[in-house]
């Protein structure tokens, strides 16, 4: 979904990529060496674009991606998660169980041959919203702490799933509710991970989170 960049959403798959950041421009560049290569050698591909996925057996450890698993290893540990600028970014949360049919479908399905495709729900969530869920999931009293906000970070990302509907049969039958007390009966069956950062591939600098210069997660 980070292709998207920072369109107004919902995001549709005939709009433009514009990524904003560094994970859209890898994320087009991928995407782009997906469609000149089956160009190229003439076979066929279908380009998924899921966003926000969480669920059971997510990687725990990872300080820097999924948002969900990130506050829910901070409260395992009976820590505060933190929060980047004022917790109003938006965004839509794909429960794993919901979007996995539909990438299944997808490499039998001839009505996406070369077509991109958005999976998740259109629901969309604001990060402080998100938050008080998993505090309250997890009976938790912590409150979060609210860092400045990251460089470039796009401000409202959610997608429309209206072409994963009518061709893949997609259906977000869990609730975020209810995807986050699934996910947490899990985790806790883990217990905390210890987050593993990649400091010596890090330009730090006076816009590099504090959470990961001083590794707070």
């Amino acid at each position: 979904m980070a292709v998207y960049g920072n369109q107004k959403p919902p995001f549709a798959e005939n709009m433009r990529r514009e990524p904003h950041d560094i994970y859209g421009i890898a994320k087009t560049a991928m995407e782009q060496t997906t469609e000149v290569l089956a160009d190229v050698n003439m076979f066929e591909y279908v380009i998924l674009r899921p966003h926000n996925v969480y669920g059971p057996r997510q990687n725990l450890a990872d300080p820097y991606r999924n948002v969900v698993a990130i506050f829910i290893n901070c409260l395992l540990k009976n820590k505060p998660f933190y929060i980047y600028g004022d917790g109003e970014q938006k965004r839509a949360f794909s429960y794993i169980d919901d979007i996995t049919p539909s990438i299944a479908k997808a490499g039998f399905n001839k009505n996406v041959i070369n077509e991109i495709v958005n999976i998740g729900p259109e629901k969309e969530y604001t990060i402080n919203q998100l938050s008080q869920i998993i505090l309250k999931s997890f009976k938790s009293k912590l409150k979060p702490i609210y860092q400045k906000e990251r460089p470039r970070e796009v401000k409202e990302a959610f997608c429309s799933s209206q072409k994963a509907r009518e061709l893949l049969g997609f259906k977000d039958k869990t609730s975020l509710e209810q995807g986050v007390l699934k996910m947490m009966d899990w985790a806790k069956s883990i217990g905390y991970t210890k987050p593993k950062y990649l400091k010596e591939l890090e330009l730090e600098n006076s816009q590099t989170p504090e959470t990961w210069s001083s590794k707070l997660i």
